[in-house]
């Protein structure tokens, strides 16, 4: 059995300048939806696991309101030019968000992300720019309810060291919450998409980790390899919360009961949906997976569902999901 825990941290104060300042940093576990639901799927129930790449955090800071998720971790990051090295002894790494707007937000991405090292050690943003990607808009992360923005971080570690925390802290690092992530085994992780549910009204997903490679499953990246059951779920939201529609019909949308225009339609008010795997049966490849998806929509309203979703030959073939709030 797998489980994607949910962890919410108590809403604290913190002194911004001359006024105080209101900071909730919740995280919202990935969520699943059944096909021809209307309403995005169910929240997740608050443990003591730790947030992993692929899991999405709610943030309120002030009047702000926000989801950020890290979606990747570059612990060998290639430099986007000769000016952007790093120095003599060291290395880059860079991680990789996506911003989600519920109400108006304004942040700096590269004052608010830090990482800890596999030294222990805590580093801040170099500035460096990657040739992965592009670090906002020189970090600026400035949007408008229910726009997102992706976005590169990056920092300078010494030789042998590699992430093995990120954190991302509101109001430029001022704030005293803050979302953490832990990186496996401190190693290079792919960049995810963010999973939403199947239904034909399930907004998108919080992102997850990317769908496993399987001969037949579309998108895989090895054939030949069983694909896990839940990965194929969580590729899914991940595809719907990275508007990549397409890919989200191919893993099993094209099985709901509605056309892609409606498909896609479904999810226009959506702002995230995060996904919680309850319960795997069955054998790798194919199986049943029992998950409860909650779905953020771009009024600050949640929609919940739960239910299940059979995968075989590396796309969801099955959806039997209902809201259950």
């Amino acid at each position: 059995m797998s489980r994607i825990a949910t962890i919410t941290l108590l809403a604290s104060l913190a002194v911004l300048g001359a006024g105080c300042e209101t900071t909730t940093v919740t995280k919202s576990p990935a969520a699943t939806q059944s096909p021809g639901a209307t309403s995005p799927p169910a929240s997740p129930s608050p443990t003591s696991q730790a947030a992993q790449v692929g899991d999405q955090f709610t943030i309120t800071s002030g009047d702000a309101k926000y989801g950020v998720t890290l979606l990747s971790v570059d612990q060998q990051a290639q430099p986007a030019s000769e000016f952007d090295s790093a120095g003599p002894g060291d290395h880059l790494a860079a991680v990789q968000f996506r911003v989600t707007a519920i109400t108006s937000m304004d942040e700096d991405a590269n004052n608010n992300a830090t990482v800890t090292g596999s030294d222990d050690q805590a580093y801040t943003s170099s500035l460096n720019s990657v040739a992965a990607g592009t670090n906002f808009a020189s970090g600026e992360v400035r949007l408008q309810p229910g726009s997102s923005l992706v976005g590169w971080v990056s920092f300078e570690l010494p030789s042998g060291v590699q992430i093995a925390k990120v954190q991302w802290t509101p109001a430029s690092g001022l704030s005293t919450q803050t979302a953490e992530w832990l990186v496996s085994g401190s190693t290079a992780t792919s960049p995810v998409s963010t999973p939403t549910p199947g239904g034909t009204s399930t907004p998108g997903s919080t992102p997850t980790s990317e769908a496993p490679t399987a001969t037949a499953a579309p998108g895989a990246t090895n054939p030949g390899q069983a694909v896990n059951p839940a990965d194929i779920v969580k590729a899914y939201f991940n595809a719907i919360n990275d508007h990549d529609y397409q890919k989200a019909w191919d893993l099993g949308g094209k099985n709901t009961t509605s056309s892609y225009a409606s498909f896609v339609s479904g999810f226009s008010t959506t702002a995230t949906v995060s996904v919680e795997i309850l319960d795997i049966s069955g054998d790798p490849g194919a199986g049943v997976v029992t998950a409860r998806v909650t779905a953020l929509q771009t009024d600050g309203t949640t929609k919940v569902f739960q239910g299940t979703y059979t995968v075989k030959n590396g796309v969801i073939a099955e959806f039997d999901v209902h809201q259950v709030s």
